[in-house]
């Protein structure tokens, strides 16, 4: 992987440059294979990351049709579900879980979804992940539960929707 201050001759950013690329590789699927290995080359941020950060559910299903690993994890140790719970897209987050995404997949601070869904509040993406098999009572690396994120937050429709879905209150 690049990891640099790389500027091309029309002046473009990395970003940019995976911009293009993803944009591209929809119009030519025979190289479509080494134009994502290219965007892991040139950058911290795997094609299918970039493109849930994008809120792209175009891009997401057509990468997921092209083998991107659905549970891969970045520099951070976010996966795609990380990204999209983080970005409050539903949508995506049901597209990610109907293609197998991993929902207890913990991340560098040992945070999962259910984590960040709690964290931003988002009383929808935190049913949808308890659902489909999240586990409320998940301890990241300082000890923290979910519903420790929810009272820490204030977020007192997350915290009654956890202790209802048997999150431990101990």
């Amino acid at each position: 992987m690049i990891k640099t201050n790389l500027i091309d001759s029309n002046k473009y950013h990395p970003q940019l440059i995976i911009r293009d690329i993803l944009n591209i590789i929809k119009y030519n699927n025979r190289y479509t294979t080494s134009y994502l290995k290219l965007v892991k080359f040139i950058s911290d941020d795997y094609p299918l990351h970039y493109a849930v950060l994008n809120n792209s559910e175009i891009r997401v299903e057509f990468l997921y049709s092209h083998d991107a690993q659905i549970n891969e994890k970045d520099v951070d140790g976010k996966t795609a579900l990380h990204e999209a719970t983080y970005k409050n897209n539903r949508e995506i987050v049901e597209l990610l879980i109907l293609h197998g995404a991993n929902i207890n997949e913990k991340d560098n601070n040992e945070k999962t979804a259910l984590h960040e869904a709690t964290y931003k509040n988002n009383r929808e993406i935190v049913e949808l992940l308890i659902l489909h098999g999240a586990n409320i009572n998940e301890k990241d690396n300082n000890g923290k539960t979910p519903l420790d994120v929810a009272t820490k937050y204030n977020s007192y429709e997350i915290v009654k929707l956890l202790i209802s879905y048997g999150a431990n209150i101990n």
